[in-house]
C-alpha cells in the first residue's frame, strides 16, 4: 500500500503536468542502492505556474502539510519558503495524506538549479508515464551538501554504482 500511494502522488503530479524530481532515499534505490526510507523526498520546479500546477495535485491527492497551522497555498509564497528555511531550520516542506501521517512527502526548499538538472532526469516507466528521477551526478551534490551520515553511506555506495556503470560502458 505504501509503494502504491507514493506512485500514485506521483502520478497525479505527472496527469497535472508539475515538473518535479524524485531525490532522497527513493531516488539512491532507483539508481540501484538498496536501503530503507522513511519518506517520499522530490524537488519541484519553483516557479509560480509549476507550483499553482504541484498545489493543486496536491490538494487533488488530499496532501495536507504537516506543520500546524500551515496551508498548502502557504507553498507558493516565496517568503514563507525562505521563512520556514530561516526559522524552522527546514530543507523541506513535510506533507502527509490527511489523516495518515506515515504517508509523507517532503519536498525540497533549498536552492537547487532544477533548470540545470532537470534536462538530466533519469526517466523510469511507471505504467503509461514515466517518473523523472534526478541524475546520479546531481543526487550525489546533494547528498554531499546534506552530509548527515546516511547520506555519507549513501555517497559510498552510490560512487560504487557510478564507478560500475562507467566501467560496463
Amino acid at each position: 500500500m505504501v509503494t502504491s500511494f507514493y506512485s500514485d502522488f506521483v502520478k497525479a503530479l505527472r496527469l497535472g503536468k508539475a515538473k518535479f524530481m524524485i531525490i532522497g532515499g527513493f531516488a539512491v534505490n532507483l539508481h540501484g542502492v538498496e536501503r530503507q526510507t522513511g519518506d517520499f523526498d522530490i524537488a519541484v520546479e519553483m516557479t509560480p505556474d509549476n507550483i499553482d500546477r504541484f498545489i493543486a495535485a496536491s490538494r487533488h491527492f488530499n496532501m495536507k502539510p504537516s506543520w500546524p497551522g500551515v496551508k498548502l497555498e502557504d507553498f507558493a509564497n516565496s517568503d514563507n519558503r525562505v521563512l520556514w528555511q530561516t526559522e524552522k531550520n527546514a530543507v523541506a516542506f513535510p506533507m502527509s495524506l490527511d489523516g495518515h501521517e506515515y504517508f509523507e512527502v517532503d519536498v525540497l526548499l533549498k536552492d537547487f538549479d532544477f533548470a540545470a538538472a532537470y534536462p538530466d532526469a533519469m526517466w523510469i516507466p511507471l505504467g503509461d508515464i514515466s517518473l523523472p528521477v534526478v541524475s546520479l551526478n546531481v543526487l550525489l551534490s546533494l547528498k554531499k551538501e546534506a552530509g548527515r551520515e546516511k547520506d555519507i553511506a549513501d555517497i559510498h555506495h552510490l560512487k560504487k554504482v557510478k564507478e560500475e556503470s562507467e566501467h560496463a560502458g
